[in-house]
């Protein structure tokens, strides 16, 4: 028992850092059924919270050293901005606990998580539609796609649906697409979000919440999610919400525009 104290020790913490940011995420989401237009002064709170909980589990990480509860520590960390602090923890896993089958598991997820980053190909994801067929995000080939997971349950997502509303009704036309893919445990939540945020794009999803095998190919561990693809089907940005998916796309599209012209030129 003595040799699982850190262990121990260390969870508690983590709970307690979780369950801190838990209570102020439904105080929020009651504050802006109440009043809507709290909702840019609850996105900045949120983002300036979240960056204060995960400086905290930070911090624990090298007092943890190689227990076992390190691995516990990484879903708490979102992997599109911590992956140093991911692979940190693989390489001290690695040379102290080698063949324990949970550090195996981690490094494997780790590899793959890896294989989503920039310049990697996006795993295929071909799952049920709402009416019911499966849709393959290979099929969009051809167009700028971003792979967005979200879920009707999930407070932030539904924050920034306005704004990806926005952003595809500017861009659909130039060659633009939106794979929504949702993790969704209810059909009918799932239908009526869809219908309420008015996200006229393609959607997916299999209905297995955390358990999704998209969520899982892609190593998702927090949602709103995104990855924006070329039109062949390669990762060319990452985590892209808000002011920083306009200011991509504004980009990207305006150096699309002048290629095409100087094709004719």
């Amino acid at each position: 028992m003595k040799g699982d104290y850190p262990n121990v020790k260390y969870m508690l913490e983590l709970m307690a850092i979780s369950k801190e940011m838990e209570k102020k995420v439904r105080k929020w989401n009651q504050e802006i059924q109440v009043d809507p237009k709290q909702e840019k002064r609850i996105q900045a709170e949120f983002t300036q919270a979240q960056a204060a909980s995960t400086a905290k589990i930070k911090a624990l990480i090298p007092e943890m050293g190689s227990h076992l509860v390190a691995l516990w520590a990484t879903n708490f960390l979102p992997a599109e901005k911590e992956m140093a602090s991911l692979e940190e923890i693989a390489n001290r896993l690695a040379k102290a606990r080698p063949n324990h089958p949970q550090v195996k598991q981690f490094l494997a997820n780790l590899q793959r998580l890896q294989g989503v980053n920039e310049g990697a190909m996006a795993p295929e994801i071909n799952l049920a539609t709402p009416e019911g067929p499966n849709l393959a995000l290979s099929s969009l080939r051809g167009k700028y796609v971003l792979i967005d997971f979200w879920a009707s349950w999930c407070g932030p997502c539904r924050r920034e649906n306005p704004n990806v509303v926005k952003t595809y009704a500017a861009y659909k036309d130039k060659g633009f697409e939106i794979f929504g893919v949702s993790l969704d445990q209810e059909k009918a939540a799932w239908i009526n979000a869809i219908a309420k945020d008015q996200l006229t794009w393609p959607h997916v999803s299999d209905l297995q919440y955390w358990n999704s095998v998209a969520a899982q190919a892609y190593q998702v561990s927090s949602i709103p999610m995104t990855f924006l693809l070329d039109p062949q089907g390669k990762v060319i940005a990452k985590g892209l919400r808000g002011d920083s998916l306009n200011q991509y796309l504004a980009n990207l599209f305006s150096k699309v525009a002048s290629c095409r012209l100087h094709d004719k030129i």
